[in-house]
């Protein structure tokens, strides 16, 4: 329904049924003793405007271990200025108690800024569009109590016309406010005319009573000079420690088939004490703008290798990661014919013991009248009495923190 402002507000049916899980069955040589169901998160999307152009997931149920409900998420659309662009802008937490109450605990706002851009279609005409894209998400307890913020800073458009983000800040609020983490990007252009990312930097605060954020990790990336400009490898840089005397680089190698997926993911120590230069400046992070090259003499031994392999549509099917050389674990996908995926399994101890396993299954359905795209993912893992609840735990949590932070980070596989 809609209510006076023009806000979509989505009703849902009170009463959601668990589907039927079945027990695990053994898809390869591990051990699949003492596996359990151990948290599942049912999300249900659907059409937030009225033309139906955007399904979106407009709630999450989070159930525990004992197949309880324990945190529901609810999503909340308004159309961009009156564009009839729909964007989530309000998100809320509320978490259940015994008796099955809901009891708001927190809440998410966020705010956009319009993105306009042109592209060229397939018959090589030069179209505009737009989108919104996200400037600033905030956290709210309770009581109304702003206790976190971040900030999102973008670059000029590209060629294309598509925004690049060049900073994201996270606050805390006190007085004065407290920055408490900050993510920094540079991009370079590829032979498409598109912009690529080169370096991105991680800083957060060392403990609570740290003045300032400091360098925690940061990346760098080299592409392919020639179409189709694939990036070649990458150089991992991590802080351990407050004064950086606790610190490591690894060079990842990628490696790709015919169809140019990534089948091979090399990971190699890198000695930034050798003979050559140390690729960093006086503040211990990457040179920006970049100044420097990777000296090949100083890659050392080889550390993990991640090998997958793709199914024809390019879906990967089987993970491989090997340490030093023995295989160490590896993680089977499964998906349905629209390329969703509806299994993962973990074998760890070299492929011995089936470690966890994901089950995401789909379904479409009515409910009053309005049409929901209903995914349930089920977890399960083997079952350890002193770790199982910290899981759950940490599954709401990183729940939270993706609802907190929308903005997608850079990752490779």
């Amino acid at each position: 329904m809609m209510d006076g402002t023009g806000k979509i507000i989505i009703i849902t049916t009170a009463c959601l049924f668990l589907l039927s899980c079945d027990l695990l069955v053994n898809s390869g040589s591990g051990e699949t003793n003492h596996i359990s169901y151990y948290s599942k998160e049912v999300e249900l999307s659907t059409y937030v405007d009225p033309d139906g152009y955007f399904l979106e997931p407009v709630e999450s149920r989070i159930y525990n271990e004992e197949g309880e409900l324990s945190v529901i998420f609810r999503h909340y659309y308004s159309d961009m200025e009156n564009t009839g662009y729909y964007a989530n802008d309000r998100t809320e937490v509320f978490e259940i108690d015994d008796s099955g109450g809901e009891a708001l605990v927190e809440y998410y706002l966020y705010e956009y800024v319009r993105d306009d851009y042109e592209y060229t279609d397939e018959e090589g005409a030069t179209l505009s569009a737009f989108d919104y894209i996200l400037s600033r998400g905030e956290t709210y307890d309770s009581e109304d109590r702003l206790v976190l913020y971040y900030d999102v800073t973008y670059t000029a458009p590209s060629a294309t016309g598509y925004e690049y983000y060049t900073a994201i800040t996270d606050y805390q609020t006190g007085s004065p406010d407290k920055e408490i983490a900050r993510q920094e990007s540079t991009y370079i252009s590829d032979g498409y005319g598109d912009l690529r990312y080169r370096t991105e930097k991680f800083y957060n605060l060392a403990d609570s009573a740290a003045a300032s954020v400091s360098l925690a990790k940061e990346f760098a990336c080299w592409y392919d000079s020639a179409a189709p400009y694939d990036y070649l490898y990458e150089l991992y840089h991590s802080v351990r420690s407050d004064d950086g005397s606790d610190e490591y680089y690894y060079l990842t190698r990628y490696a790709r088939n015919e169809s140019g997926d990534i089948y091979e993911q090399a990971d190699w120590v890198y000695d930034s004490a050798g003979s050559s230069p140390v690729p960093k400046e006086g503040d211990g992070s990457f040179a920006v703008p970049f100044s420097y090259d990777v000296d090949f003499a100083d890659i050392g031994e080889k550390a993990t290798v991640l090998k997958s392999l793709c199914d024809s549509l390019g879906n990967y099917v089987l993970d491989e990661r090997s340490l030093d050389g023995v295989l160490s674990e590896y993680t089977t996908y499964t998906y349905n014919s629209h390329s969703e995926l509806t299994d993962k399994s973990r074998y760890t101890d070299g492929g011995t013991l089936l470690y966890d396993r994901l089950s995401i299954r789909y379904r479409d359905e009515y409910r009053d009248g309005v049409y929901y795209r209903i995914r349930e993912e089920s977890q399960f893992k083997y079952y350890d009495p002193y770790n199982s609840r910290s899981i759950v735990a940490q599954r709401i949590e990183y729940k939270k923190n993706s609802e907190y932070r929308k903005i997608s980070n850079h990752h490779y596989r």
